[in-house]
């Protein structure tokens, strides 16, 4: 049954490999990608809420489920084939936010969260980009990914969690570079990181920085002295551009 959902209450975000990650890596700016606008005139995605799936340990079976609905729909749809190993989905854990932070909004857009039970979980929720009328259709585009990385920004750093039904598989993103998958610091498109590498370095350092890959701009060098054999520049987050 549907709940009313308060400005107290905290939604989280599942974190599923490889849709919300860029590479390896997962990223903000993949954290809330609003497709295009459905029937009712909003683009919508899905989260759980924390009031009806309290500990971590539920958000994460929670998690687990989605990631295997996903895997079964892929077999069925691909079979006789093998699902892709770059296709394959993986649970990784959550972040979370309260939703009053979510809310906000600007004169071009709206945000609406909603209770909607679905698949079986009570706490299901939807969560919906409205985009005004009047406002330009060649705007839209951007406005789904401002509205998405302003979503992002309210939300938790991430509660890794390895399913059971992973365990020992050589594909998962903790498995490649461990969870440096789901940084503190979360890359997104106002970072400007350059990872270097050059010949000779670790290769524990040359598989993180692979990772990377997609979100960062990687160059390998020839010689390097080994104390600076890996350079990370802070970021910088222009949080209102």
């Amino acid at each position: 049954m549907a709940v009313n959902i308060e400005h107290s209450d905290r939604i989280a975000r599942c974190l599923i490999y490889p849709q919300l990650f860029k590479g390896n890596i997962h990223a903000n700016s993949k954290l809330w990608e609003f497709g295009k606008r459905e029937e009712d005139g909003g683009s919508h995605q899905s989260a759980v809420l924390r009031r009806l799936a309290e500990t971590s340990a539920e958000v994460h079976r929670i998690g687990c489920k989605i990631a295997t609905a996903q895997n079964d729909n892929l077999k069925e749809r691909l079979s006789p084939a093998p699902i892709p190993l770059d296709k394959k989905r993986y649970y990784c854990g959550f972040r979370d936010a309260t939703v009053g932070a979510l809310l906000e909004g600007t004169d071009e857009y709206r945000i609406s969260i909603k209770s909607l039970p679905e698949f079986g979980e009570e706490a299901h929720v939807d969560v919906g980009l409205f985009i005004a009328t009047g406002v330009p259709k060649n705007r839209h585009a951007n406005l789904r990914t401002d509205a998405g990385l302003a979503l992002a920004f309210h939300f938790s750093p991430a509660s890794p969690h390895l399913c059971e039904c992973d365990n020992g598989d050589d594909n998962h993103p903790f498995v490649k570079i461990g969870t440096d998958s789901l940084p503190d610091v979360l890359p997104g498109p106002w970072q400007g990181i350059s990872v270097m590498i050059a010949g000779g370095v670790d290769n524990s350092v040359t598989e993180l920085a692979v990772g990377f890959a997609d979100v960062f701009k990687t160059t390998v060098l020839d010689e390097m002295p080994a104390a600076s054999a890996l350079s990370l520049p802070p970021p910088v987050v222009d949080r209102e551009g």
